[in-house]
């Protein structure tokens, strides 16, 4: 008896123990959870005068490099840790603008944890800072107007894919309630891109809004394509595993077949679902990068369509001779036409070739350079400046 009693003393023992164990583990990761949620958060961007703070907290990391959307491509400056285990970045003087930034750990391209404000850029993600003016809001913010227009995501029948594909159009205020018709600007967005780039990235809802309620511009119905080849709609609609686009697909490269479903599709689809005047002089196509591409070419095709003709850090790729695509433009006549491109932008040596090969042929346009590099920063700025020239 007494060796049962003894050996239930020790399973006993045994259980108290495990069990003071388990609840002390249990205490000590309360406790350590609640230091985490208690502990002081990572402020990024942390905005101080004119300077700006970017943090992420990574303390294993061996190596952070920053980049915004205002440095070239290839600069990635180091970031700095402290003792926490925090890295910082600091930069001055940005203008007034909205701006795009990421972070790379060890190799590994991520947006800031600690700010909410994300964005894709077709298949990356970058975070979201405004640089806001000390006066009135800037033209990308949506306070800088009292009337706001209508951002409408539709579906239209593409016979060139043998499917439908998606397209966002912007419809200016006082749109449904107008017994009028509208010009229609065709806005085409850049490589990797989509019918999401324009309004969210560009703000033309915003950009819009602004100038039409100042009588800036004339009021127009923005139309804004999905011009890749193999997705028919944004990612958020698609739903793709990968990004399937391949930029070496001469579909991909040259918008085969993107510029025929223009003419074929999309503009009878807007002109006869919307309140819409017809006729090239009713009608204008701008595009950016990638976009800016199509553009050449499908005024090139089909110089009856467009008036008003705007490339956007483009021009004449290396393969193709400018006064080729230029001569049928001259040929049907036009009354505006519109090149966009900083020095410092990657596409500035095919800008040059468009240039040229205008000032050869002798036609009129308007060149607008004071602009940064390849960026949104530079195709906001395009707008503000090329929409107020449309529609004379």
């Amino acid at each position: 008896m007494d060796r049962i009693i003894s050996q239930n003393m020790k399973k006993l023992t045994v259980g108290v123990i495990l069990s003071l164990l388990a609840l002390a583990s249990a205490m000590d990761a309360g406790a350590q959870e609640r230091a985490a949620w208690t502990a002081a958060p990572v402020v990024s961007p942390e905005k101080n005068g004119d300077q700006i703070t970017f943090r992420i907290k990574a303390p294993n990391a061996e190596r952070v490099t920053f980049n915004g959307s205002w440095m070239s491509f290839m600069e990635n400056p180091e970031m700095t840790r402290n003792a926490d285990g925090v890295w910082e970045y600091t930069v001055s003087g940005l203008e007034p603008d909205l701006y795009q930034y990421t972070f790379n750990v060890d190799g590994v391209t991520i947006a800031d944890p600690n700010c909410l404000n994300h964005v894709r850029d077709g298949a990356s993600y970058r975070t979201w800072i405004a640089v806001k003016g000390e006066d009135e809001p800037a033209p990308y913010e949506f306070e800088s107007s009292t009337r706001h227009g209508k951002l409408e995501k539709v579906w239209y029948d593409a016979s060139v894919y043998g499917k439908q594909r998606r397209l966002s159009v912007y419809l200016p205020y006082g749109y449904e309630e107008s017994d009028g018709k509208y010009p229609v600007f065709y806005l085409q967005h850049g490589g990797g891109g989509d019918e999401e780039a324009w309004p969210t990235l560009g703000r033309i809802c915003e950009l819009m809004d602004y100038m039409i309620e100042r009588g800036l511009c004339k009021p127009m119905v923005v139309v804004m394509p999905n011009c890749n080849p193999v997705v028919a709609a944004s990612h958020e609609v698609t739903l793709p595993d990968r990004n399937p686009e391949n930029m070496a697909d001469p579909d991909f490269a040259e918008g085969i077949s993107h510029v025929k479903s223009m003419y074929t599709d999309i503009i009878p689809f807007v002109e006869s679902h919307y309140k819409v005047l017809t006729g090239k002089e009713n009608r204008a196509i701008a595009g950016l990068s990638m976009g800016g591409i199509y553009t050449l070419n499908l005024t090139q095709m089909r110089p009856d369509l467009f008036d008003y003709i705007g490339v956007l850090s483009m021009g004449t790729t290396p393969e193709k001779k400018a006064v080729d695509q230029l001569t049928p433009v001259k040929d049907a006549g036009y009354k505006l036409y519109y090149v966009c491109c900083g020095e410092s932008d990657i596409a500035w040596s095919n800008a040059e070739r468009l240039l040229a090969g205008l000032n050869e042929l002798d036609m009129d346009y308007v060149y607008y350079g004071d602009v940064p590099g390849h960026q949104w920063e530079t195709w906001r700025k395009c707008v503000l400046d090329l929409a107020p020239r449309l529609f004379k």
